[in-house]
């Protein structure tokens, strides 16, 4: 890999500087949530000057590598002054805004998505994507008060990608609910730089299926045996796994409907048996077309519960396997890992880059980050705060 130029630019999309030499800079791209980036370099390099606070960073053209400047840190010594700036990548303009709920007397003082317009309990589920853009709208692009809005900012067209859900919020930071609904619906989110139209654009990054098993695209494998992985470390955990749960639909005491679910092909006994009890409060027991049935939504949470596969790695740059070329973050491919006997088809959720005087290297992080997992599913009416 070759260290890239880092070029600056102002909210206004008018460039400030091209900067080429630095001691060192890292970049860690998130599937689903806000990434972070750090850099750091001489106070007297040239353009070291347009770093500051509020500009956007680029690496590349298309915009997709791209982040803002939110701290400047200035050190001095007998080696000279150096400067350390960092930032969150441009996903990060979504953790400044909240879910201010509506206040109607059919959304019961929460932000859902969809709206509810009556006195049904639940809205029929709606694309992932439909879901996310309505999110992003409301707060960030087409708010109800003019000053929430990003005006630089746009949402892309609405494909109606993704599993079909429905979503409830209150008070919380807009990019824990976007990172939040990617994981219940495997599916990701980006805002990017459009450099031509000094836009920035909020859209659905679905990644591209490149795992052994499919043959519609390049296959992509990292192993050892093929000299693309430097290290790796799996982690198998069965901490928090639970595979039958206790639904407790309406109803309350002895008059509540409470099911057994499991989602295993037979009723789990003994040592393997590992229940929970799961509060979908607002549900009835029978399928409709317009809500959610309550097995099925403990089905879709009793995912929250899975048994934990987690496998990071260190990639060797090669030409069968380049970086942005053959693979990229939100991706799905095949690892192996022999040592473990382990071989996954898996996302490709984070993505580090490193650039150092001499040295450079991208870490890879498989299937869902241990920190980012057992997000709470909530229902429609939810505790409120």
């Amino acid at each position: 890999m070759k260290a890239p130029i880092i070029t600056v630019i102002d909210r206004e999309f008018a460039l400030q500087a091209q900067i080429d030499i630095y001691t060192s800079f890292l970049l860690n791209r998130k599937w689903q949530s806000v990434g972070d980036w750090q850099l750091v370099l001489p106070a007297s390099a040239q353009g070291a000057d347009k770093l500051k606070k509020g500009n956007i960073i680029l690496l590349g053209a298309d915009g997709h590598r791209s982040g803002y400047i939110e701290s400047t840190v200035t050190d001095e010594n007998e080696s000279g002054v150096v400067l350390t700036v960092s930032g969150k990548t441009l996903q990060g303009l979504a953790s400044q805004r909240i879910t201010l709920p509506d206040n109607d007397k059919f959304n019961y003082g929460y932000d859902n998505v969809p709206k509810l317009t009556s006195n049904e309990i639940n809205s029929a589920p709606i694309a992932a994507e439909t879901v996310l853009k309505s999110y992003v709208r409301r707060h960030m692009t087409e708010p109800d008060d003019p000053k929430r809005r990003f005006t630089a900012l746009e949402t892309a067209k609405d494909l109606k990608r993704g599993a079909k859900t429905l979503w409830s919020s209150r008070l919380e930071a807009l990019s824990d609910v976007l990172r939040d609904i990617c994981e219940y619906c495997d599916i990701g989110w980006e805002i990017y730089a459009d450099i031509k139209r000094k836009r920035l654009v909020f859209d659905i990054a679905e990644g591209v299926d490149r795992s052994y098993g499919q043959s519609e695209n390049s296959r992509v494998i990292f192993s050892r045996s093929f000299d693309n992985i430097l290290s790796s470390s799996y982690t198998s955990s069965f901490e928090g796994y639970r595979n039958l749960a206790y639904a407790g639909g309406a109803g309350e005491g002895a008059d509540r409907t409470v099911l057994k679910i499991t989602a295993e092909d037979s009723e789990p006994e003994d040592w393997e048996r590992r229940e929970i009890f799961l509060d979908l409060g607002s549900l009835g027991v029978v399928e409709t077309d317009t809500a959610m049935s309550l097995s099925d939504e403990a089905l879709h949470k009793m995912k929250e519960y899975v048994r934990i596969e987690t496998l990071t790695a260190s990639i060797a740059e090669t030409k069968s396997f380049e970086y942005l070329e053959k693979w990229d973050l939100g991706d799905k491919v095949t690892v192996v890992n022999k040592a473990a006997g382990v071989r996954l088809n898996t996302r490709i959720t984070e993505v580090s880059e490193r650039y150092e005087s001499g040295s450079c290297g991208v870490d890879v992080t498989f299937g869902a980050p241990k920190a980012e997992l057992g997000r709470v599913i909530r229902s429609i009416r939810g505790t409120p705060k």
